[in-house]
């Protein structure tokens, strides 16, 4: 049978096949990918745009379960502030998205469910994710997005889900460290600022347990 031309390709990672599948943008029409459920699942998609970083975040937000712990991961400029922005936005978070750069956590509670934003870019030892007493917090019922987790590893438990978006253009500014307006809040407008609203991204979604796996095959990926 061929295939439907008005939905997009998504294809689950093949170590014989490493190249990312390009697409136009992630639409709400599910796809059927043949994940195998006792290895982690892996999708590879190249996002041409922010308007497609945008939408991977909202195509995956009705999905989020209480506990659900999501990690991303990404250089300078990769999208990950982006990304959350959109997924509370797409949860219901009518107002600004405060980036954590500097108070490391910022909780928001959206129709009635608890999300913590997290971002570990400023942690200089693992221990202070411990010392600041964040692993009472993602034992809760609460979803979990952390930016940065790879900054507490060994201390952190791992995430059900692991994002990693890379620029395929470099360019933009990192998230983390150039996010902010001087008031702690995200500024407004489509974009972080100095990023560049058409530049290309590579994302990785990596399940890591049978809820980050339910997760990505509820979305469709």
């Amino acid at each position: 049978m061929k295939p439907d031309p008005e939905k997009p390709h998504l294809a689950k990672s093949d170590p014989a096949k490493p190249d990312p599948v390009q697409i136009d943008s992630v639409k709400s029409d599910p796809v059927t990918l043949d994940a195998a459920p006792s290895t982690p699942d892996a999708v590879n998609l190249v996002l041409p745009d922010l308007e497609a970083t945008q939408r991977l975040a909202e195509r995956l937000a009705p999905h989020l379960t209480p506990g659900l712990r999501i990690g991303l991961e990404g250089g300078l400029g990769a999208g990950k502030t982006t990304f959350v922005r959109a997924l509370l936005a797409a949860l219901g978070h009518p107002g600004r998205v405060r980036s954590p750069t500097f108070t490391l956590h910022e909780p928001y509670v959206v129709r009635g469910q608890t999300i913590h934003h997290f971002d570990l870019y400023r942690f200089g030892n693992p221990r202070e994710w411990l010392d600041a007493g964040f692993d009472e917090l993602i034992e809760s019922p609460a979803i979990s997005l952390i930016e940065w987790p790879q900054m507490a590893r060994g201390v952190l438990p791992d995430c059900d889900l692991q994002i990693v978006l890379d620029p395929v253009e470099g360019t933009g500014l990192d998230d983390s460290a150039g996010s902010e307006n001087g008031t702690g809040d995200i500024a407004d407008g489509g974009s972080e600022p100095g990023s560049e609203p058409d530049s290309k991204r590579r994302a990785s979604l990596i399940a890591h347990s049978a809820r980050g796996q339910s997760c990505l095959r509820a979305a469709g990926l």
